[in-house]
């Protein structure tokens, strides 16, 4: 019966070595993580970083899904939206419109970079919008990680919110 218990065991163990994601990083963050700014404005955005041996950030790109945004902004005029599925008439929430992607230059192992959201086109409201890391290590294939900022954008004849 032991042995038939540390064989399950152990073959758990083993599966989730592979189920579980690699986290290139120790540390990956964004200030501000959460905003509140007026609808047009440009948002400074400051990325922290700290790889784990090897890995490097190669890159950040800004999304929001449907299901993090308000319903006004996805049926706004001019916005790109990538459908989640083939048919656009379709709608999910997993569809999303992209703000920026940015490649950078060099790669960050260990530092900082500050990369600007411009929240011209948004609709007032809340979003939740997913700052992609893409992580790199030689040999190895690149691993791609979130974090979120919470936006709250008001229209620009309201009043800021109480703090």
């Amino acid at each position: 019966m032991k042995k038939i218990a540390f064989c399950i065991l152990s073959f758990i163990f083993a599966v989730s070595l592979f189920a579980a994601p690699a986290t290139p990083y120790e540390v990956f963050t964004v200030d501000p993580s959460a905003a509140c700014v007026k609808a047009g404005s440009v948002l400074d955005l400051r990325f922290n970083v700290k790889c784990k041996d090897g890995y490097a950030l190669n890159g950040i790109a800004a999304s929001v899904q449907r299901r993090g945004a308000p319903a006004a902004f996805f049926a706004a005029d001019g916005i790109k939206i990538n459908f989640y599925h083939k048919n656009p008439a379709k709608k999910s929430p997993y569809d999303s419109v992209r703000f920026f992607n940015n490649v950078f230059k060099k790669s960050i192992p260990d530092g900082n970079c500050t990369l600007q959201l411009n929240t011209a086109g948004m609709k007032p409201g809340d979003y939740a919008v997913a700052m992609l890391g893409y992580f790199t290590k030689k040999g190895a294939k690149p691993i791609y990680s979130s974090i979120y900022l919470a936006l709250t954008v008001e229209a620009v004849g309201d009043k800021p919110a109480a703090k």
